[in-house]
């Protein structure tokens, strides 16, 4: 049980360290190094990936609270955007994490291998887009339906948001 709670904590920073200096969520390095550490356990392997993501959803939590005392402390939340994205989001994460728990196994490990693949590529040739000046929100029903998409992924799959 000390081995598992070392490499538990070797896969937190290393997901932590790597989230931080990729902009990326630690749940794309958290999930599938717990399916592995899991499976090297033997846990069993019906609802393994479940398991990875539940673990790595919930691990997010002290991370979000965190980050949302910070961020609001330096005022770098945009409180009326996220008053506007807030019922999809609400949405998208229900929907999400009973679509987590319907699907097998495997098929959460294709959709999840399908995204870090697709991020990978992004990441490898994604360029700055230009500014554009003064923001222009989206309308209410857009962002609503971004916000539903973005926590039924993040959900799915369980990663950050933010990635998205």
């Amino acid at each position: 049980m000390t081995l598992m709670l070392v490499i538990c904590l070797v896969i937190g920073l290393g997901a932590g360290l790597l989230g931080g200096l990729l902009g990326i969520s630690g749940g794309i390095i958290t999930v599938p190094c717990l399916v592995f550490l899991f499976k090297f356990y033997g846990f069993p392997s019906v609802n393994l990936v479940q398991l990875a993501i539940g673990t790595s959803l919930a691990a997010m939590v002290f991370n979000a609270i965190s980050s949302i005392i910070a961020h609001h402390g330096s005022g770098t939340i945009n409180w009326k955007l996220v008053e506007r994205m807030l019922p999809g989001l609400i949405l998208g994460c229900l929907i999400g994490a009973y679509l987590g728990h319907l699907l097998p196994s495997t098929i959460l490990q294709l959709i999840f291998g399908c995204f870090a693949t697709t991020l990978g590529v992004y990441f490898y040739f994604h360029r700055k887009l230009p500014d554009l000046g003064s923001p222009h929100l989206p309308s209410t029903p857009l962002l609503n339906g971004l916000g539903f998409g973005v926590g039924a992924i993040s959900n799915i799959l369980g990663i950050g948001g933010g990635t998205m």
